[in-house]
């Protein structure tokens, strides 16, 4: 915030990534006959904006992404061939024009979930770097194995809205933020390794026949926040907020079917991994199916897997599938609401964007406000709401800032008389 003169730039930021991976929602913003660019939601904001190439180069795909958070990012799609074998961290170079190359290393290269053997790689890039693509012909991503390569024609228009998509995203309520959840009685609700608006809540189950003795079962549910559903089953319940890893050798998919006694039974996908099971892809119809007592059946529907398992749903195991599809009622909005971590994305009198994060608690009646800039310095102030205005007093500023709370959750701000703006961004 707060530097009337000076862009505030956003460095390369390690330790979070775009949420392209985590069940976003995309609405188109702008197509060219080379180029579809999207604003990103996850959950009941804005998250990124993203410029796709339409067509694939030589089979990949190439994808340029700014997120909230002030990251650059390029996500390059089907690279199995040009990554050495096991190779689970990438590192190259991506060329412009076939020069001023950026060094890049430990990036992760995943798996595709919609394709399982199709690689990806999404490679996080000093703030600005994008910037160099409006004017190139040509990028290539350079690999251990060989370079994809993407021409970049008609790029220019794209990459110079990348700013202007998230403001307009940033400006605009799309959604409402989900309302608070609470765990049934006999539950324990956390937060799954995929963040971004997910939830899972679990219990442990009753001895089930035919598994070790003494040994402890624990299930879980999932939302993804997509619509659909999965169970968990592992014998360490801390394992529950982490996906069966498909890539791993020992790992593999199946068809199962799955069934309460007395309902009719659905078929999905299980993922199994040891003693850890992932139902995958249930319908909110077939979870309901899930809420009531009797016995859970799974079995394989592949005839070289043998997988068939009953567990008796008692008690308040037959709650939990009924809660995750009730939405409780939203909390009025007050202070009280308001403590948390944000991301903040703003600009500066001069038109320069800032970049950093904000982190709020409630003192003695007073919301207290920190801002950590990207520089290394940071404001702390003071804010009052009356309805859905918040009124942030900062020392060393002449003028509050004035935010108004959205239903999303986003703070929209001015500060120096209206002349600069500012947005907290709720982090997942």
């Amino acid at each position: 915030m707060r530097v009337a003169a000076t862009a505030i730039l956003a460095m390369l930021a390690a330790s979070s990534g775009p949420a392209a991976a985590q069940q976003a929602m995309e609405y188109d913003y702008i197509k060219t006959p080379q180029w579809l660019m999207a604003q990103q939601y996850v959950g009941a904001v804005i998250d990124a904006c993203v410029a796709r190439r339409t067509a694939a180069d030589n089979g990949r795909t190439l994808t340029i992404g700014r997120a909230i958070s002030g990251d650059d990012y390029i996500f390059v799609h089907n690279i199995a061939d040009l990554v050495a074998p096991g190779e689970a961290k990438a590192k190259g170079k991506v060329w412009i024009n076939g020069k001023t190359p950026y060094d890049f290393s430990d990036q992760q290269v995943l798996d595709s979930a919609m394709n399982p053997g199709q690689k990806y790689v999404t490679i996080y890039l000093a703030n600005g770097f994008i910037n160099q693509f409006a004017k190139a012909n040509s990028v290539d991503v350079e690999f251990a194995n060989g370079r994809s390569s993407h021409p970049l024609r008609g790029s220019s228009n794209i990459i110079g809205k990348l700013d202007t998509c998230l403001d307009e995203g940033l400006a605009n309520e799309r959604f409402t933020a989900a309302p608070a959840f609470t765990a049934p009685a006999g539950w324990t609700a956390a937060t799954p390794a995929e963040g971004h608006g997910t939830r899972l809540i679990s219990i442990e189950l009753p001895l089930i026949a035919g598994q070790p003795p003494n040994t402890k079962f624990y299930m879980g549910i999932v939302d993804t926040g997509s619509g659909r559903y999965e169970l968990r089953f592992r014998t360490d319940p801390a394992a529950l907020a982490t996906r069966v890893d498909l890539t791993a050798s020992d790992a593999r998919r199946i068809a199962s079917s799955v069934g309460l006694r007395g309902q009719a039974p659905f078929s999905t996908l299980a993922a199994l991994q040891g003693s850890n099971t992932d139902i995958l892809d249930i319908l909110p119809a077939d979870l309901m199916k899930l809420g009531g007592t009797g016995f859970l059946h799974l079995e394989s529907l592949d005839a070289g897997t043998k997988y068939k398992l009953d567990i008796p749903v008692l008690g308040a195991m037959a709650d939990g599938p009924a809660a995750m599809m009730q939405a409780s009622a939203p909390k009025p909005l007050s202070l009280e609401t308001l403590p948390g971590k944000y991301y903040v994305r703003g600009r500066n009198p001069n038109g320069n964007y800032y970049y950093g994060d904000a982190e709020t608690a409630l003192e003695n009646g007073t919301l207290r406000i920190t801002w950590s800039w990207r520089n290394g310095k940071s404001d702390t102030g003071q804010a009052n709401l009356v309805s859905n205005l918040l009124t942030a007093v900062v020392p060393g500023f002449a003028d509050p800032v004035l935010y108004s709370i959205g239903k999303d959750g986003v703070w929209r701000g001015t500060w120096d008389k209206g002349r600069a703006t500012e947005h907290l961004v709720p982090k997942p």
